[in-house]
């Protein structure tokens, strides 16, 4: 994991990376990374729960594999979001099921064309992006 947020840090303009997920499982060890802000939340709470993030940078970009929490939790930052659509067969019924809810969602969100919303923006350039590999 270091040498990826070492290629991250050195390369670009990043300012602080937060990992976010609604298990309640924890990382043993977050590590150090200079120049940069790195954080761990568990027990999150996305899309619900938006203060721990009230102090990042902006522009900002949440990156998730489900538009029912990563995607309305980049909505209510006024972050871009991008979707993160891994093929996977064999996919629980609870991230299957998050998978389907998110498809209103997310065609909700194009059709309203909010402005500091980046939601159907950014699904699209990942979608069309996957098609030309």
């Amino acid at each position: 994991m270091n040498t990826i947020l070492d290629q991250i840090t050195s390369a670009t303009a990043v300012q602080a990376i937060v990992f976010a997920t609604n298990s309640a499982r924890a990382l043993p060890e977050i590590p150090a990374v200079a120049r940069i802000h790195l954080g761990y939340l568990a027990s999150a709470r996305k899309p619900l729960r938006i203060t721990p993030y009230r102090d990042l940078p902006r522009p900002g970009v949440v990156v998730g594999d489900q538009v029912a929490t990563d995607g309305l939790l980049a909505c209510r930052l006024g972050y871009t979001f991008l979707h993160y659509c891994p093929s996977l067969p064999h996919i629980p019924r609870g991230p299957r099921l998050m998978r389907h809810l998110g498809r209103p969602i997310h065609a909700v969100c194009s059709a309203r064309h909010e402005p500091h919303c980046q939601l159907g923006k950014s699904f699209n350039i990942m979608r069309s992006e996957l098609r030309k590999r």
